[in-house]
């Protein structure tokens, strides 16, 4: 994988963040959910590159590390 994959991986990610201001009920158990998929999305993404920045990703996808 290259780069602009991985980059398009994380955009697609942060897109997906849950919004606490539009569905506020459950919103910490949805948070919960997408932080970890995230995080599974990286390790994947880490065993295609050696060089593979994981809190780099993170950060992209607006997960706070």
């Amino acid at each position: 994988m290259s780069k602009k994959h991985f980059e398009a991986l994380a955009a697609a990610l942060n897109y997906s963040k849950p919004c606490k201001m539009t569905r506020p009920k459950g919103y910490d158990e949805r948070m919960y959910a997408w932080t970890n998929a995230c995080c599974v999305v990286a390790d994947t993404c880490a065993s295609f590159n050696p060089n593979f920045d994981r809190a780099r990703f993170l950060k992209a996808c607006g997960v706070e590390v």
